[in-house]
């Protein structure tokens, strides 16, 4: 748990005296080695009242540089800094509501918020914590965004006419993580209850039960640098027509590609061909494996499982150039690694239930080579297929 900020500290960090302590903050090292340091220095530039306050503040924004644009700038608590929607993700959900009235009712310290002040008609923020609220109406001031703010519990509707963009929160005060709808603050189902009818965006957990949001028009998987980050539920208007899962995959500067399950879906089983590929995280969270082979010219190893293969691989992924293959035994593959000089070992599995750690310590392999191992099921056979993985 972090350190329970007051609007008092907030008042405090705003103010030239604060300003100039985050400043100095900035400045020292800030590691578990310079701490005893860090915070008497922390104390002669604040104060004993807002020390704290000002060294949880340097900490959670060098924490989150990469992940908020303008974080060096942000006041933010360490369970808003976690949820916190990543800026690129932010903006990607937000020109999705370019032109539109967006109500943010989670709005927190206003991670989301700044996003879609940006391109929206007009935006609200609305949050239950005083603390956040303060955090977030500076934040878009230093992000020059506008929105007005104020302070309503989510399921009170205080705006009518406006999309309505959520993020209910996933942890508890100890921060562990929450996974089920009706254990998110506020709870999916009150939520959905409470806006019936209305066009929404609600960011939840990548790892989502589709079946759990029935009334969802389109639910969209983003993924960042390969790294599944969230689904998005889309509601009313706001849904693709057609549409019913998506997946978009994003670069350090915005979208990259996307795909929906309109599109074809006729992705035959076949040999492996020259290649396997691995699809991004986003397209087999949102079952949509078959369709981007099909977009590819793919096919699958095998119809249950998410391996993809191919003589021709997509444009700019990291596909796996097939050396060999054969029915997987752990001694064969020792044999064929020592053989090859394979010291450093990448070792992807799916379908077949085995530690890839425990059996790269098993396989103790040594020597200046690289391979990676794909170990997977085709059919009832466990199956290996030695490769070299190439940035196409």
């Amino acid at each position: 748990m972090g350190y329970a900020f007051t609007v008092e500290d907030v008042e405090f960090l705003r103010s030239p005296a604060g300003e100039e302590a985050l400043r100095a903050a900035a400045e020292l090292p800030l590691t578990p080695a310079s701490r005893l340091g860090d915070v008497a220095s922390v104390r002669r530039a604040a104060g004993e009242r807002f020390a704290a306050a000002v060294l949880e503040t340097a900490v959670l924004r060098r924490r989150t540089l990469s992940k908020l644009d303008g974080a060096a700038s942000w006041l933010l608590t360490e369970d808003a800094a976690q949820q916190a929607t990543a800026s690129v993700v932010a903006r990607h959900r937000a020109g999705r509501l370019e032109g539109r009235d967006v109500h943010d009712v989670t709005c927190s310290i206003g991670a989301d918020l700044v996003e879609v002040a940006a391109v929206a008609d007009l935006c609200i923020g609305s949050d239950v914590d005083d603390v956040r609220i303060s955090m977030a109406k500076h934040n878009c001031e230093v992000a020059g965004a506008t929105a007005g703010l104020l302070r309503a519990d989510a399921l009170r509707p205080v705006s009518r006419g406006t999309v309505v963009l959520a993020d209910p929160a996933r942890r508890d005060g100890t921060g562990r993580r929450k996974w089920r709808p009706e254990d998110l603050v506020p709870p999916l189902g009150d939520l959905m209850e409470t806006y019936r009818g209305r066009d929404m965006a609600v960011k939840c957990a990548p790892g989502l039960d589709f079946a759990a949001v029935p009334w969802a028009g389109e639910v969209e998987i983003v993924s960042l640098a390969g790294q599944v980050r969230e689904a998005c539920v889309w509601v009313g208007a706001t849904a693709t027509f057609g549409v019913n899962r998506r997946a978009t995959v994003l670069g350090p500067e915005g979208p990259l590609w996307t795909i929906t399950d309109a599109e074809s879906e006729a992705c035959p089983v076949r040999e492996v061909g020259e290649w396997i590929i691995d699809p991004d995280g986003a397209v087999v969270r949102a079952g949509l494996v078959r369709h981007y082979g099909a977009r590819h010219g793919l096919g699958q190893l095998d119809p249950r499982i998410a391996y993809l293969t191919g003589d021709t691989p997509p444009r700019g992924v990291r596909a796996f150039r097939v050396l060999e293959h054969g029915k997987y035994n752990e001694k064969t593959l020792r044999a064929l690694l020592r053989e090859r000089e394979v010291g450093r070992l990448e070792i992807l599995v799916r379908g077949l239930d085995i530690d890839p750690d425990a059996l790269r310590r098993r396989l103790k392999i040594s020597g200046p080579g690289e391979a990676t191992v794909v170990l997977t099921r085709v059919g009832d056979t466990p199956t290996a297929y030695l490769c070299r993985a190439e940035r196409v």
